[in-house]
């Protein structure tokens, strides 16, 4: 996929491999960057957004870890995010 790839929600579901309900509920909590309404058009996505922001969650999972402070340094919304970016082990 090309990185500046606008994606759909049907896109964005399988990407991120969670069901469109899902992403909806992440995106109204704030859990993952806004969509772009487009005049017209269906809401979508920039893929660069979405691994910037699940880069950024990774990172600072790898920080904590290292800090050996997993669990209790992170908030729910952080958890959520880092389970759907699928960096959470266990």
């Amino acid at each position: 996929m090309n990185d500046s790839k606008l994606m759909t929600l049907d896109e964005l579901s399988k990407y991120l491999k969670k069901c469109k309900r899902t992403i909806l509920r992440y995106e109204e909590a704030g859990l993952i960057p806004a969509r772009l309404d487009m005049p017209g058009r269906q809401a979508l996505w920039h893929r660069q957004t979405i691994d910037d922001f699940i880069d950024a969650i990774k990172e600072k999972t790898e920080r904590r870890v290292e800090l050996g402070r997993p669990s209790k340094a992170f908030n729910n919304m952080q958890r959520r995010v880092a389970e759907a970016a699928g960096v959470m082990h266990g």
